[in-house]
Order: structure tokens, then sequence, then C-alpha cells
């Protein structure tokens, strides 16, 4: 219980925002800052939805298409990787991916 307190601490009081993900659809764990960045909705939160809020991000993005192409590419592989993307309104965002390890095999995404 310790580490887990602390776990979720030190993810809470980082200032980018972080998603974790399952990599079955689900996401695990998020801070305040993913949610204010994306603006998602309590609904999609509280459901634990991938697929819902990657719907709400691509609705805010200008270029949905290769946001979407960047996610399955890195799905289907281990590689870490760096994008940039930008809002509708203007904001631009860097995104940093890397896979999810446990026992040697990929079991999500840390976003």
């Amino acid at each position: 219980r310790a580490q887990y307190s602390l776990l979720i601490t030190a993810l809470v009081s980082i200032n980018d925002a972080i998603l974790v993900t399952d990599g079955r659809g689900r996401m695990d764990l998020w801070n305040n800052k993913f949610l204010t960045l994306w603006g998602m909705p309590p609904e999609v939160i509280e459901s634990g939805c991938e697929l819902s809020a990657i719907e709400v991000a691509v609705k805010r993005l200008k270029d949905p298409a290769t946001f979407l192409a960047h996610v399955n590419e890195l799905y289907s592989s281990s590689l870490c990787a760096v994008d940039v993307f930008e809002f509708q309104e203007g904001r631009v965002i860097e995104r940093h991916s890397q896979p999810r390890w446990l026992d040697g095999q990929v079991v999500g995404r840390v976003w």
C-alpha cells in the first residue's frame, strides 16, 4: 500500500499530463493534467474506456488521422515515440509514449 500511495502521489504531482493504459482498451491511471489538457468529460473518465477518450481527443485536433495512425502504430509495437500535435484552437503539444512492460511482455502504454 505504501508503494502504491507513493506512485499515485508522484503521478498527481507531475506537471505533465499522464495516461497509463492496459493495451486492451482500458485506462488504468491518469492525472488531472491529462483531464484538463484534453478536456475529458467526467463520463469518459468514469467509464475507463480508452476508445471513448480517443474519440474526445480526435475532435480537438487539427489532424486526427495522423493522431489515430500513430496510436495504432504504437499499440502494434514496443517502440517509444515522441509526436507533436496541434489542437484546432492552435495549442501544440508534444506527446511521449513508451510501452508498459510486465514479465517481459508489453501490457499497455504510458502516454
